[in-house]
């Protein structure tokens, strides 16, 4: 079947009015999810206020778990997330501490070695 130009035409001006018909809708429903989104960030943060200077590890640890269960509820992802983010914060503390607790001076040669 071949279209005439001025059918082709139409059916692209159909289309176009189609879509802008339809972009408000999808303007609102993006501004809803992301206020839903920086409401949850509010929270999840008010919740965990340690964490506010990580956000990168946070986002890390939430794309994991994730990646690991699609079908996690997003309470008990956040929830799952701060804990394992907190769980590494601890553990690179208390590896940045050790040199600190036994008074190991440190001092650097130009090659980078103690």
């Amino acid at each position: 079947m071949n279209l005439t130009k001025e059918q082709e035409e139409r059916i692209v001006l159909l289309a176009v009015e189609e879509i802008l018909r339809r972009m408000p809708t999808v303007i609102e429903n993006l501004i809803v999810e992301q206020a839903a989104i920086n409401s949850q960030k509010d929270a999840f943060y008010k919740k965990y206020p340690e964490l506010s200077g990580h956000k990168e590890l946070v986002a890390k640890m939430i794309s994991e778990l994730e990646g690991q269960d699609l079908c996690l509820d997003t309470d008990k992802l956040l929830d799952e997330a701060a804990k394992k983010a907190s769980v590494i914060l601890a553990d690179k503390e208390i590896n940045f501490s050790i040199p600190d607790a036994l008074n190991i001076d440190r001092k650097f040669d130009g090659n980078g070695e103690i």
